[in-house]
């Protein structure tokens, strides 16, 4: 596995998967959220890094000054501008990989990567296919529910102000069947033909749930909104899997 993946897997560990809804309200109601957040993530990404820590601890402390800096840009941002909750997360996201992108270059003095075969470093074909699918998966499970929520909010709800300074968690249906949804589609995707053509029936149990809760919903198309935008989600997913893996 190469350095670019494992800072990869160590930064969606730490900013999503133990990224709780509690952590992010103390985040942006202390520096002391932003620090403990800030430690998780480099914790996390120095566990990945194990047997590269005795060269690359130093830049790991940079990562976390970096990290805490955006964040910190983040949440005031937030205050100042509560309606722009989609595209400061996106905004967020590209400075945090940028960072990852400019400790490699500068830990390495150069760019280490000449291929997308060689950034992913599996060590065969069908390892760098399971490893970029183990990406996929990951981003479907704990990336796309914050997009999922915060788009439609942006979409549907223009006059929720407030919402992103005390963090939106999407409901548990929504987690729930989102991401049985999102894995079975990419699951059916990653099997090929002919069973990647029943991928589109992995959406079905949760329009069948939001048939029933839109006609007791005062925003159905709030509901509907959600669901268009996990497909279209794992459409963008499977789209790269495909193109990059046509790539090696």
């Amino acid at each position: 596995m190469s350095l670019l993946l494992r800072f990869l897997l160590g930064h969606m560990v730490g900013d999503f998967v133990l990224q709780t809804i509690d952590l992010v309200r103390y985040k942006v109601a202390s520096w002391k959220g932003l620090l403990i957040h800030a430690a998780i993530v480099v914790l996390c990404t120095a566990l990945f890094l194990w047997e590269y820590l005795p060269a690359w601890w130093p830049w790991l402390l940079l990562l976390f000054f970096l990290h805490v800096s955006t964040d910190w840009a983040k949440v005031s941002l937030d205050r100042c501008f509560p309606r722009w909750g989609i595209l400061l997360f996106f905004l967020d996201q590209s400075l945090h990989v940028g960072a990852m992108f400019l400790l490699l270059y500068l830990g390495q003095g150069e760019w280490p990567y000449s291929s997308l075969v060689e950034a992913i470093g599996g060590g065969s074909v069908q390892a760098n296919r399971n490893l970029l699918f183990l990406l996929a998966l990951l981003t479907a499970l704990f990336i796309v529910p914050i997009i999922e929520i915060q788009l439609s909010l942006s979409l549907v709800c223009r006059t929720a102000a407030k919402r992103s300074q005390n963090g939106t968690p999407a409901l548990l249906v929504d987690r729930l069947c989102g991401g049985a949804e999102r894995t079975m589609a990419l699951l059916l995707f990653y099997l090929g033909q002919p069973l990647m053509w029943l991928a589109p029936l992995s959406f079905l149990p949760r329009g069948l749930i939001l048939c029933r809760r839109a006609r007791n919903s005062q925003s159905p198309l709030l509901c509907w909104t959600k669901l268009a935008i996990s497909i279209v989600c794992t459409v963008l997913l499977a789209g790269v899997l495909w193109f990059m893996w046509a790539s090696i």
